[in-house]
């Protein structure tokens, strides 16, 4: 169960970086406090450029290979 840090300080027994008030948090099997979803963990999870025609996610290279 998941819920919002209300101090912040502790660090991530995930990935080592602290948490944040207002970080969404959770305890893991051995009651140590982890975010719900780490930052670099977000991070790869946004949202990336799309093709204006075909909605696909976009390559490195920037160019629809569908569309193109």
């Amino acid at each position: 169960m998941t819920f919002t840090a209300r101090f912040g300080g502790t660090v991530c027994g995930d990935c080592e970086e602290k948490i944040r008030a207002g970080d969404e948090v959770q305890y893991n099997g051995q009651h140590v406090l982890v975010h719900a979803l780490c930052p670099e963990v977000r991070d790869l999870l946004a949202a990336s450029e799309t093709c204006p025609r075909c909605f696909l996610e976009l390559p490195a290279t920037g160019e629809c290979g569908v569309c193109a």
